[in-house]
């Protein structure tokens, strides 16, 4: 499953690799989601947070989740317009009175978050920092036409269970911090500025991560920048260098195991047998964690002569427990 939106720092490219990362754990948690890609294109998990300190943009998600048709309904009658971006673009930013009702009731702001995707999708490469302009573009069609080929229920249902806030990273690591715990953490680049990012991320921020990371129970993958500086902050960590995209780094905090935990291929694909592939969107056992699991199937005789299955339930081979919710 793809991201709804197209974001500047977006992980599209390497998420498959990211995924085949991930270890076994109970609860992710993505720090800095942006557009999420790790998330949408990754198997659930039990527990799912994404956290991002762009009030616009968790807006945006709450109003997916919550509010769909209005969001959609406005859309559709929006068109793809030069002088209109220039007008939405001095509309960003929500007032405090109305701030207070997203992070309360997390049900967002409908108009709002319509500008923000709208702004999002027409700007050059999904940059919507402080210096956003529309995106022309002779050889290819605006971002924004991917609305009329999002599923967006598909989208709705992705983030249905998951837990959106908008917190400080620090916050973030702190409250969820356990040994059953992975963070995915992709934040600003250090020789990224404020040109690309709305909201700044100073050298004291890169250092606090840091600082944080060295003591964390639970385990992390970390992108960064190819830098000599990054490499010298982490080099007591795997540090793991991407041949295809060179001025990526990928840092963990443990071993990266022969056999993913997902079973995943470069392309994002699960090995094994078609119906392991088959049980690529499901969750873990809830006993065991595994997810070498099997549906099961109740037959049913039709009057009419014949007969037909109806899935009742799953079972986990690896301990035998029957369960019926994933």
């Amino acid at each position: 499953m793809k991201s709804f939106i197209r974001y500047y720092g977006g992980k599209n490219l390497i998420s498959d690799k990211i995924i085949s990362m991930i270890p076994k754990h109970k609860t992710y948690i993505e720090l800095f989601c942006g557009a999420g890609w790790i998330l949408f294109k990754k198997p659930k998990s039990n527990i799912e947070v994404i956290n991002d300190k762009d009030q616009e943009l968790i807006n945006l998600y709450f109003v997916i989740k919550n509010q769909l048709n209005e969001f959609m309904d406005q859309l559709n009658l929006i068109p793809i317009s030069e002088d209109l971006f220039n007008i939405f673009r001095y509309q960003k930013g929500i007032p405090f009175e109305d701030l207070r009702k997203v992070l309360l009731n997390q049900r967002g702001i409908p108009k709002m978050a319509t500008i923000t995707y709208y702004n999002i999708m027409n700007s050059f490469n999904g940059n919507i920092s402080n210096k956003l302009h529309f995106n022309i573009d002779k050889n290819r069609v605006s971002s924004f036409v991917r609305f009329y080929k999002t599923d967006w229920l598909e989208v709705r249902e992705r983030l249905k269970e998951v837990t959106i806030l908008n917190r400080d990273f620090r916050n973030i690591l702190e409250l969820y911090d356990s040994e059953n715990s992975f963070f995915y953490i992709d934040p600003p680049y250090l020789k990224s500025n404020e040109d690309y990012y709305k909201n700044t991320f100073v050298e004291k921020d890169h250092k606090e991560l840091l600082e944080i990371l060295n003591n964390l129970q639970g385990k992390f993958i970390l992108s960064y920048d190819n830098d000599n500086r990054i490499r010298s902050m982490y080099k007591d960590f795997n540090i793991i260098e991407l041949k295809e995209f060179e001025k990526d780094l990928l840092i963990t905090n443990y071993d990266i195991p022969d056999k993913s935990y997902y079973s995943t291929s470069l392309k994002g694909i699960p090995k094994g047998s078609m119906e392991y592939k088959s049980n690529w969107n499901n969750s873990n056992c809830p006993y065991c964690d595994s997810r070498n699991i099997k549906k099961l199937y109740e037959r049913f005789y039709l009057k009419k002569g014949g007969r037909t299955f109806k899935q009742c339930g799953f079972k986990c081979r690896d301990c035998n427990k029957l369960f019926n919710d994933q």
